[in-house]
């Protein structure tokens, strides 16, 4: 794989109480490369997002993002990653709208516009929808609402340098979705973002994924 390295683990090993998770984990992502993280329930996928986003901290190992140790980083370095949960983060109480608004404003620092919400929520099929209630919309529903994100990140700085960490984006997709979720990384790729996404089934994506099975690394 050839391209600037945007992320780089070298010997990543991680305990859970009495558990071992993963340990010698090492892989690299590039620009305009996707990885597909897999392996069982519980083999440490979404512990290692935490790894990546800072929330958690690996037990032995390196770990650099644009060539920079995670233990330098600063907050506003985070802002080169976009995560989204296997949890749709979406709050009951509010409409599909505000849905939006409040997570790109608290999550990615933009202050969405009204041209930037209709070609979102349209990009999800949502805009039908922008002036209901979560707790009204199905699981599928509620998944597209935290997906639409991935529409608002072309409007932030440097979008192309973004990688994004996407845990079981899949779930409670139709398939006519999942497609318009593969062109949407698709062009994130080929502006020469990177993405890692957890899932039980593949993305196609052509020869631009790697996968990482985390339970080689037990």
């Amino acid at each position: 794989m050839t391209g600037e390295v945007l992320i780089e683990a070298k010997h990543l090993a991680l305990i859970r109480g009495n558990r071992r998770l993963f340990h010698s984990l090492s892989f690299s992502l590039h620009k305009g490369q996707a990885i597909h993280l897999c392996g069982k329930n519980g083999s440490g996928k979404t512990s290692l997002f935490k790894i990546l986003t800072g929330l958690r901290q690996p037990n032995a190992g390196s770990l650099t993002l644009w060539g920079k140790s995670f233990k330098t980083f600063e907050p506003d370095d985070y802002q080169k990653l976009l995560y989204l949960g296997h949890q749709t983060a979406v709050k009951s109480a509010l409409t599909v709208e505000d849905n939006l608004l409040f997570n790109a404003r608290l999550f990615d620092s933009v202050e969405v516009n009204k041209k930037m919400l209709h070609h979102a929520l349209k990009s999800v099929g949502l805009w039908a929808f922008r002036s209901q209630v979560a707790e009204k919309l199905s699981a599928g529903q509620k998944r597209r609402i935290s997906l639409a994100r991935l529409w608002i990140a072309p409007y932030r700085k440097q979008p192309e340098e973004r990688v994004w960490l996407l845990d079981e984006p899949l779930t409670d997709l139709d398939t006519d979705f999942i497609n318009v979720l593969q062109e949407r990384i698709d062009a994130h790729l080929a502006s020469g973002g990177g993405v890692i996404f957890s899932s039980h089934q593949p993305l196609s994506l052509g020869g631009k994924v790697s996968e990482v099975n985390l339970g080689n690394f037990r």
